[in-house]
């Protein structure tokens, strides 16, 4: 069972921070989560990251989860394109 690369994890969150033009403050404001932690989180100084989280801080940079999360685009299911 492949584990969550932290570093690439970490590596997306601040990236889309900086495109979405936030500080740590103002994202951890917005996904609900302290600042330390998402601190830690970008950093990759924790060694997981809940799901809850996971979805928080996707809806606040508006991205997918998939995207934070490394997975590849989804395919699409009966013929139809799934959004993330």
């Amino acid at each position: 069972m492949d584990t969550l690369n932290m570093v690439q994890f970490g590596k997306r969150v601040r990236e889309a921070r900086k495109a979405a033009k936030m500080n740590q403050e103002e994202l951890a404001h917005l996904a609900g989560v302290n600042r330390p932690n998402l601190a830690k989180l970008e950093r990759a100084s924790k060694p997981y990251v809940r799901a809850d989280t996971v979805y928080r801080l996707a809806l606040a940079l508006g991205v997918s989860a998939d995207y934070l999360l490394g997975l590849p685009a989804p395919a699409a299911v009966d013929g139809e394109a799934r959004h993330g």
